[in-house]
């Protein structure tokens, strides 16, 4: 799916000294920042043709076309800035290393787009079939660029902080519940971060960290997927499916070798760019069912 590819560019973005999972979010905002204010714009000393060219060379993904719309010493700067990334891109081979972490499907559409001297502003919105899947609105916001004889010289991309914990959301299914990365609740949780659990007092950052690996011991092969996502000022909730075998020990039941696969739901709670507060229900009892603990409706 498109999230196990995208993080697992990771390595790319080490170039540059990133965390991996930086990597799931320039996509989404690199995607916006370098296609929406190349459509309709015609640039001074330019004409129609050369916005096809480019966008003839991005349908291509040809890296080294694309390059060519921008200076030497562009600059790029994210606001807010990326989870885990540097304030500013500079440069075309660094833009040239975030270009080759996208992901076909995305489709762009700007609109409102003025220009007053060398400078240019629009607004975009972003759309994909992976959104479109979990039934997510497009990723919008607004870009301001600074022309330099028909080149991009400097891009600020603006995102809403609700698209920002939308996509930060993602990342915690992506590399924490599903990748096992449990180092990573310390960068995307707040100190004061409480979880709330059925059947369990509130926790903390250590308390969900031990969650997570009771959870991962009785199934090693554990795999959280989102199904849904939707947001509403500093909330955002995923749907889940969640699958695994139950090859380990589980809440002091020996392993049975039994798959399952139960739905869930992840509702967070998002202050100054990190989670604070996180109310998680899985289908415990579908997961106790599946591996026979207690009997499935219908059975003695």
């Amino acid at each position: 799916m498109y999230l196990t590819l995208l993080t697992g560019k990771a390595r790319v973005a080490n170039r540059w000294n990133l965390r991996p999972g930086a990597a799931l979010l320039l996509p989404f905002l690199m995607f916006a920042l370098v296609l929406s204010g190349c459509q309709p714009i015609v640039l001074p000393g330019s004409d129609a043709t050369t916005i096809q060219s480019f966008d003839a060379a991005w349908n291509a993904h040809d890296v080294d076309a694309v390059l060519a719309f921008f200076t030497d010493d562009a600059v790029i700067t994210p606001v807010p800035p990326l989870p885990g990334g540097p304030e500013k891109f500079t440069g075309r081979e660094e833009i040239r290393g975030f270009i080759q972490l996208l992901m076909p499907g995305f489709r762009v559409k700007s609109e409102n787009i003025q220009v007053s001297g060398t400078t240019v502003t629009w607004w975009f919105a972003v759309y994909s079939d992976f959104f479109q899947s979990l039934g997510v609105n497009p990723v919008t916001g607004m870009g301001e660029a600074v022309l330099d004889q028909g080149k991009f010289r400097s891009f600020v991309p603006r995102f809403s902080q609700e698209t920002v914990n939308k996509l930060l959301a993602l990342r915690e299914e992506a590399e924490i519940e599903s990748g096992g990365n449990l180092a990573l609740i310390d960068e995307l949780f707040a100190p004061e971060f409480q979880l709330h659990f059925p059947g369990f007092p509130p926790m903390d950052r250590e308390g969900y960290k031990q969650l997570l690996a009771g959870f991962r011991a009785g199934f090693p092969d554990l795999e959280v997927t989102v199904a849904g996502q939707v947001a509403e000022g500093s909330m955002v909730a995923n749907r889940l499916v969640i699958r695994g075998t139950h090859t380990g020990e589980f809440q002091g039941i020996p392993p049975t070798g039994s798959a399952i696969e139960v739905t869930g739901m992840n509702v967070m709670r998002f202050e100054n760019g990190k989670i604070v507060e996180l109310w998680g229900v899985p289908d415990l009892l579908g997961i106790l069912q599946q591996i026979g603990a207690i009997p499935a409706p219908g059975q003695n």
